[in-house]
């Protein structure tokens, strides 16, 4: 028995750029009576992120449209990412003026330290080219933190507080009520002898 993947779609011209998600329906021939083939249907469309839109309008409409592919296709898989995650993502993608991807030609551009390039891909690679060029590397990123088993200055990592706190002489301790020797005196009972 064969299985011939069967896909027809509609769609109208919304945009210029459309990305379709699609249910793939397959026909399996059989000598029942078998439902007409599925048709696709169009889940979610999205404009992409283009140039000319970053160009005109800033990195906003595209910090947008970021946010707004990343939740449509977790939602799509059935995962839920809380929004704020998301939001800081593509803060991170749009925060040169530019979208650059987390790849690692995205993060070559943002060339934040080379030991955040190591930990992503081609490890010798960045860190063979930073030795041969004399680059150094402050260790403040939490990437670099990792790296060197230092706490990260996130969260509670963040405060340098120190306080020097003077001990006070302990108190002598005091006997207690019940520590008197003629409260100790053993009861004496007609059955014990």
């Amino acid at each position: 028995m064969s299985v011939t993947p069967s896909l027809s779609l509609t769609l109208s011209c919304l945009s210029i750029y459309v990305y379709v998600y699609v249910y793939l329906c397959l026909s399996v021939p059989c000598n029942k009576s078998c439902p007409p083939p599925c048709t696709a249907t169009i889940i979610h469309y999205l404009s992409p992120v283009s140039y000319n839109v970053s160009v005109l309008s800033g990195p906003l409409p595209n910090r947008a449209t970021i946010i707004r592919e990343i939740t449509v296709t977790m939602e799509t898989h059935g995962l839920s990412v809380d929004r704020r995650h998301i939001m800081l993502l593509a803060d991170l993608m749009t925060c040169r003026g530019q979208v650059l991807g987390i790849t690692r030609h995205g993060l070559s551009k943002m060339k934040e330290s080379v030991l955040m390039l190591a930990s992503f891909e081609k490890t010798a690679d960045h860190l063979f080219d930073a030795a041969y060029h004399g680059q150094g590397n402050p260790i403040k990123g939490v990437s670099d933190c990792i790296i060197m088993g230092k706490p990260m200055n996130i969260g509670t990592g963040v405060f340098k507080l120190v306080h020097r706190h003077r001990r006070e002489p302990r108190p002598a301790p005091r006997p207690l009520l019940f520590d008197q020797p003629d409260l100790h005196i053993p009861l004496a009972h007609p059955g014990w002898s």
